[in-house]
């Protein structure tokens, strides 16, 4: 079981990412070499995707934001897998035999970063990609960076009587984070109360605070997972020790902590992210690469704790139980 979190949770950006290479990079305003055509066709094929070879778990993950777009188009995608040691030479060659494609989807920024050594006039779409998003951009898409409202929406939805939110954060790490999470908890009048980390025993000492004054039946704590790192072992039985005494909702941004006693947690829907790639491309496939912004991740998936979720005396509907993606402790 615990394979099956660590690959639901391997890419769960929500606040927090991987340090894998495979969606890390730096991602530069000039990202296709393109030049601009007097009167731009209008593409009617499939869209191109491309895409690293991978292992797993991220072939898995691939194929499954593959199937999203196909199921959106009702066509399947031409595709051009990225050897490792990639010839760009050859996805020039094979790029020439596809001009009648809609657009071309890059997955990873190994796959974009391919795309910035050869020519191509197709608008070109980017997902899988880890970072938030920071300023104006060359290109359109998603990132994996979980909209903040996401997962304020679904802490309403489970517990509707909190008014209060608690988010202990690390200010290096969450620094693009704060502005867009305070908008959205003043959007859903919401109270955000903002925690600065850095240490293992400032965590201590202000969650223990919050935990020993907080309203429980108005007020949650939002923990990230890099708060939890810093030394997981001793702040998670704290925690939950406290938390379960006084009927606190904990969440996080890791289905692993959901497993273990915290209420919730989100995780990428990668079907989903792939159907709104695949919008994104079918509504403005006819548009030149542009100066814009990644959109923020909303396609989630729910992990839910139940013994939590009873102990904590929140009344989940049939349709809710039968939403979740995960849920604890198996049934």
């Amino acid at each position: 079981m615990r394979q099956l979190v660590v690959f639901l949770t391997f890419i769960v950006l929500s606040l927090g990412g991987f340090s894998d290479a495979w969606a890390e990079g730096k991602l530069t305003l000039s990202l296709v070499n393109t030049s601009e055509p007097a009167t731009p066709a209008v593409p009617t094929g499939p869209a191109i995707v491309i895409y690293p070879e991978s292992q797993e778990p991220y072939a898995s993950v691939i194929a499954q934001i593959i199937q999203g777009i196909s199921q959106y188009t009702r066509d399947e995608p031409d595709i051009y897998v990225l050897p490792t040691k990639y010839s760009s030479a050859a996805l020039q060659q094979w790029l020439d035999k596809n001009t009648d494609s809609r657009a071309i989807i890059a997955l990873t920024p190994i796959a974009v970063s391919a795309l910035e050594t050869v020519h191509t006039q197709l608008p070109v779409f980017v997902g899988a990609i880890k970072e938030p998003p920071k300023g104006e951009v060359a290109y359109q898409g998603v990132s994996l960076f979980f909209n903040p409202r996401t997962y304020l929406s679904h802490l309403m939805h489970l517990s509707p009587n909190v008014k209060t939110v608690h988010w202990f954060f690390d200010p290096v790490h969450h620094a693009e984070v704060r502005s867009l999470l305070h908008q959205a908890a003043n959007d859903l009048n919401l109270h955000l109360m903002s925690h600065a980390i850095t240490s293992t025993r400032q965590a201590l000492l202000q969650i223990n605070d919050v935990l020993d004054s907080v309203d429980p039946k108005s007020e949650a704590l939002w923990i990230p997972e890099e708060i939890m790192r810093m030394n997981e072992a001793v702040m998670f039985p704290f925690i939950m020790k406290t938390a379960w005494r006084r009927q606190v909702l904990v969440f996080s941004n890791s289905p692993i902590y959901v497993k273990r006693g915290f209420l919730f947690a989100l995780y990428p829907d990668y079907v989903g992210l792939g159907q709104t790639l695949a919008r994104l491309a079918h509504a403005n496939g006819h548009e030149r690469s542009r100066l814009t912004q990644l959109e923020l991740l909303e396609d989630a998936q729910v992990a839910v704790n139940l013994r939590t979720a009873r102990h904590l005396e929140l009344k989940l509907s049939r349709e809710q139980l039968q939403q979740f993606g995960l849920v604890y402790p198996a049934r």
